[in-house]
């Protein structure tokens, strides 16, 4: 019987730096992911890059070391994120990535107790992601799936507790980027949904349409993976919060 296992990572954080936080990864078999790891690391290598490079998309994407030779080679750049995407396509299942506009995460969760209830914005990214890793799976008729998390994200411990208590006991594994190269493609997908979503986020209308048309066609190639894709703003995380029936915050002076 064929075994799964989804890796996800995150893009931004749950501050003042960022618009959008975004957790995302793939789901695949383990003999698919063992001709990934093999094939992503050739791709690396074939561009040039030192050997043993852990592909991060922010380094990447400012010229940073060891990507310093990339800059201002536009289709140096772009023939390189095609044959990762390529190769992501060919050995994965199915794509997942779960987005929260944070300023609306935290009005609601000066109205609801949110935090407690559903968890801090990549805490409810993540549990969101294994929901529909666990949707497929039923669907696939799959089973016997471990689910890997990039290690060192803030509030990744209430993501243990919230996915130990409400979905079937799942025990997440937290790994890093050196010992997993799966999180190498998850970084890349995490990375370009947070930045494209923000972009969309700051769009406003009536604005430059051919822009606008950049932002929304970014994505297009990723989105040749069979995916699952959800952006989450103050009204469906209302719906989510009414449906859930959390309750509300008691503020200081008011009475139940």
């Amino acid at each position: 019987m064929a075994m799964f296992s989804a890796h996800f990572d995150e893009s931004g954080t749950p501050d003042d730096r960022h618009v959008v936080l975004t957790v995302a990864g793939f789901v695949s078999s383990v003999e698919k992911w063992a001709r990934f790891g093999l094939e992503w690391k050739k791709i690396l290598k074939q561009a040039g890059l030192p050997e043993g490079t852990i592909f991060h998309m922010n380094k990447f994407a400012r010229g940073l070391p060891p990507y310093q030779e990339f800059e201002d080679q536009s289709k140096r750049k772009a023939a390189l994120v095609s044959s990762l995407v390529r190769c992501t396509r060919r050995n994965v299942n199915k794509a997942f990535s779960c987005a929260v506009v944070l300023r609306d995460w935290e009005r609601l969760n000066q109205r609801y107790c949110i935090s407690e209830s559903l968890g801090y914005p990549y805490p409810f990214c993540g549990r969101m992601c294994v929901a529909w890793v666990m949707q497929w799976a039923r669907k696939k008729n799959a089973t016997n799936i471990e689910f890997f998390f990039e290690d060192g994200a803030t509030h990744r411990g209430q993501l243990k507790d919230i996915l130990n208590a409400n979905n079937d006991g799942i025990e997440p594994t937290f790994r890093s980027k050196e010992t997993m190269t799966q999180f190498q493609a998850a970084d890349f997908l995490a990375w370009k949904s947070r930045r494209t979503i923000a972009d969309v986020v700051r769009y406003a209308r009536p604005g430059d349409i051919d822009r606008y048309n950049n932002i929304q066609n970014s994505l297009a190639e990723i989105k040749s993976i069979p995916h699952k894709y959800g952006v989450h703003t103050y009204e469906s995380m209302e719906r989510i919060a009414q449906r859930c029936s959390i309750p509300p915050r008691v503020r200081q002076g008011s009475s139940l």
